[in-house]
């Protein structure tokens, strides 16, 4: 579609993400970018005149791509754009919430007879339309056979037997060239078959006649200098495909796949394209009692390159299928232990964690049997990490145990690749541990070696991982605001980048007053989030205004944000979130003297939360403090408040600060003198972190004192 349109969208970031799809960069995208690059596209295509868009036999569709026609449908309300999509009666079985529009019946009796030429009387008439039932499909092949057919007309009793006889009544040499088509699928061309058939002179001849009889049809090529066609109905396609024996098929295949080598160069998916025909002639193999390792390897491979265009453009669904089916066709290959370490890692990314263990778990097994060192340690990185998500009581030691022990050996050989992946496992269990300071620096020393690996998904997450360094943790707000423009100058060309710089860039400006310029930061990101249909980052990212609204002291439109991603994230289920919104909105409430509900939130964020979990656990204490206070209960209020000091102020400063600053408006209410000192060390640590709002709301409360 993207082809035939020959358009780019105005917007850069879009054109970006379609050039990296049509494999014309090889920059990182996501499938959320491309769902919103396309729909750009479409609507920059409709702007003239009304566009229609057709997509056929969407029950065979990945996830992915049913996503992306949701994202047009629901999305591209002001143009004019008519989605028409075809699938069989499956789609809704595995996929009950689909939208019907309209649903195509079995024809009745009246229109049956309407299509039964008069020709045809008597009982083969009566025959015919009971056979159908229904069904044009069977009603046009069998009224096919009865042109063609001297003497007695046998109706058979199925489609599969209709179809079947259809192909028995071709002239041998032009059964075989529907045969060889079908090799290639329900659109094929003409080179392709001569180069299935190098012998046979006749070919051109042979597909004519088949279009006479309407079993084929002339079609748009998808190769540049052949000719297209296409089977009238993919069940043809398939019958005359089963009519083939195993043994034919896996040559034929196997021929096919080194025709489109030579000739599919153009193709975005001649990867996958090369790969599946390699693959289907390596499993006829097997499936005979003749595997052929060498040809499994070359479909492996083939599909292993797709594997790594599907993760550049960050299609999970597809990376799982892809590293799955690439490991599977070597399953005594020395490739074998990397492809499942990076199964793993698309298994882990699509949250199935049990899944991916073992898949690495298998692969650090076979690695170690085979000497392996790189899939070794590639994998224990993986494994430590899928297990500090599933057991995270002590995850951040052994996490950093093996990511020190990873990069010694990585050191040892060289491999950036292990290098970078180990100084992110550290960073992440540095992050486990509240170690904002280590976690920035694990990052630093991982993004080089990111870069000389050549894996750019890798550099691009880990520039923007570092984001929480300067909005939470020590990071200075003015080196904030520099690492914001480092980020459009490094990854500029990856979509979605700008405008999550955007995003730092209005946390960091929030804090220094700029209180229009951050709303309209933060603003501009949150809606690009929901344009690209990323509706769970919209929702955790309601805490990014709320950010913003606390130094601004616009509590309303902080809490409408809360409240909208509050709700969102209890629908998805998304526990984690839940847990930061509903201390965030607690904080808010309770500015607003809602204090029941301040205490109700509390409450939900105490039991969501993680022991390890500094910062959350820091939250709850501190809005619980603040609660107590305005009950009376100072001495409650100074306990929680006094707990809530175990948050390290060189790791979390302004948080730091708020706990010193809760206890010293309790100290304040109790007439304790020592109320000065927490608030000159809250005005300290706002005053490291360069936040000049929160140091004046300090002095304002100094100067009250």
């Amino acid at each position: 579609i993207l082809k035939q349109l020959d358009i780019v969208p105005p917007d850069e970031a879009a054109a970006s993400a379609i050039r990296s799809l049509l494999g014309e960069s090889e920059a990182a995208t996501s499938a959320e970018e491309i769902a919103w690059a396309v729909r750009k596209t479409l609507e920059h295509a409709a702007a003239g005149q009304p566009l229609i868009v057709v997509f056929d036999d969407i029950q065979w569709g990945e996830e992915t791509f049913r996503d992306l026609i949701e994202h047009i449908a629901l999305l591209s309300t002001s143009a004019a754009i008519l989605l028409l999509c075809m699938a069989r009666p499956e789609l809704t079985e595995h996929n009950p919430t689909w939208p019907i529009t309209a649903r195509l019946t079995p024809l009745n009796e009246n229109d049956v007879d309407t299509l039964i030429p008069i020709e045809i009387a008597g009982d083969l008439r009566v025959r015919i339309a009971h056979a159908a039932g229904g069904n044009p499909l069977f009603l046009t092949e069998m009224l096919s056979i009865a042109a063609e057919t001297d003497g007695e007309v046998i109706v058979p009793p199925t489609l599969r037997a209709l179809l079947a006889a259809r192909l028995d009544q071709l002239e041998p040499a032009e059964r075989q060239v529907l045969e060889w088509a079908s090799i290639e699928g329900e659109i094929f061309h003409r080179g392709a078959i001569q180069a299935l058939a190098p012998d046979e002179s006749q070919v051109t001849p042979r597909l004519a006649a088949l279009v006479r009889k309407q079993l084929i049809r002339p079609d748009k090529p998808q190769l540049v200098g052949e000719d297209g066609f296409r089977f009238r109905h993919l069940l043809l396609r398939d019958a005359a495909y089963e009519a083939l024996p195993k043994a034919a098929r896996a040559d034929l295949h196997e021929r096919l796949a080194s025709w489109l080598e030579q000739h599919g160069t153009d193709l975005v998916e001649i990867d996958e394209l090369v790969g599946y025909h390699l693959e289907q002639a390596y499993r006829y193999g097997v499936e005979l009692g003749a595997p052929d390792s060498a040809l499994g390897a070359r479909a492996s491979e083939r599909l292993a390159a797709a594997a790594r265009a599907a993760r550049n453009r960050g299609d999970v669904l597809a990376q799982v299928n892809l590293w799955d089916r690439a490991a599977d066709l070597v399953p005594d290959g020395a490739a074998r232990p990397l492809l499942l370490v990076r199964f793993g890692w698309a298994l882990d990314e699509g949250g199935e964690l049990a899944r991916a263990r073992a898949a690495v778990e298998e692969a650090v097994a076979l690695a170690r049997e085979s000497g392996d060192g790189q899939a070794e340690w590639l994998g224990r990185i993986a494994l430590a990490g899928i297990r500090g998500n599933q057991e995270p009581e002590g995850a951040s030691e052994n996490m950093l145990r093996e990511a020190e022990a990873a990069v010694a050996a990585g050191e040892a050989a060289g491999n950036h690749e292990v290098l970078a992946r180990a100084w992110g496992l550290a960073a992440a269990a540095h992050s486990f541990g509240g170690r904002m300071g280590e976690y920035a620096r694990a990052l630093d020393r991982a993004l080089p070696h990111a870069r000389r690996a050549g894996d750019l998904p890798l550099e691009a997450r880990l520039v923007l991982s570092k984001a929480p360094y300067f909005i939470w943790g020590p990071g200075h707000v003015e080196e904030g605001l520099r690492f914001a423009g480092e980020v459009f100058e490094q990854l500029g060309h990856v979509p979605g980048a700008e405008s999550f710089a955007l995003h730092v860039r209005g946390h960091m400006r929030a804090r220094l007053g700029e209180f229009e310029g951050a709303f309209e930061d933060v603003s501009d990101f949150r809606s690009g989030e929901r344009e690209r249909g990323r509706e769970r980052e919209y929702a955790i990212t309601s805490d990014c205004v709320w950010d913003v609204c606390l130094w601004a002291g616009d509590w309303k439109r902080g809490e409408d944000a809360l409240r909208e991603g509050y709700g969102m994230l209890e629908r998805m289920g998304i526990e984690a979130g839940v847990q930061k919104v509903s201390l965030d909105l607690g904080d808010c409430v309770f500015r607003q003297g809602m204090v029941d509900e301040a205490e109700r939130l509390s409450e939900i964020g105490e039991e969501v939360t993680a022991e390890e979990d500094m910062f959350g656990t820091a939250q709850w204490l501190t809005l619980r403090a603040r609660v107590r206070a305005a009950r009376g209960d100072l001495d409650g209020a100074e306990a929680f408040a006094r707990r809530a000091l175990t948050v390290p102020g060189n790791e979390f400063p302004e948080l730091a600060a708020e706990a010193r600053l809760a206890l010293a408006e309790t100290l304040r209410l109790a007439a304790d003198p020592e109320a000065s000192s927490w608030a000159a060390e809250a005005l300290e640590l706002y005053e490291r972190k360069g936040n000049l709002v929160g140091a004046a709301r300090v002095r304002e409360f100094l100067a009250n004192l």
